[in-house]
């Protein structure tokens, strides 16, 4: 569009897109609305495996354990392939596609994960 004058990342390379991360650009809000998020549910998920004498850990069958201990790191991993698939989407089209498909995969699999801790839990 003639109107866009800036804030497009253009056949960058991986460190670049990487320091992109942390400048303002079109994809600045996408990324950082995964991995923020992100964190705070790895640290939710940290927090129940560290702390096992919780009260509602320490309720749960050896089964529904087996289940978290599965389904939650791919549950986390949604996001966090999200906002790579944000950063690094502007490296090359291949690239681009590949980050694309992955985020797809990953969004099928956190949902597969979350309706079977549903159905345990």
């Amino acid at each position: 569009s003639p109107y866009v004058l800036s804030g497009y990342r253009i056949h960058y390379n991986v460190k670049l897109a990487l320091r992109s991360m942390f400048e303002a650009h079109n994809e600045t809000s996408n990324i950082w609305t995964e991995f923020a998020p992100a964190l705070v549910l790895l640290a939710v998920v940290v927090f129940f495996n560290i702390d096992s004498d919780h009260f509602w850990v320490r309720s749960q069958d050896t089964f529904t354990k087996s289940v978290l201990f599965i389904c939650m790191p791919l549950i986390v991993a949604r996001p966090i392939v999200s906002g790579f698939a944000h950063t690094l989407t502007c490296i090359d089209k291949k690239s681009s596609k590949m980050w694309w498909r992955l985020d797809f995969f990953s969004i099928v699999v956190a949902a597969a994960a979350g309706s079977i801790i549903w159905a345990r839990c």
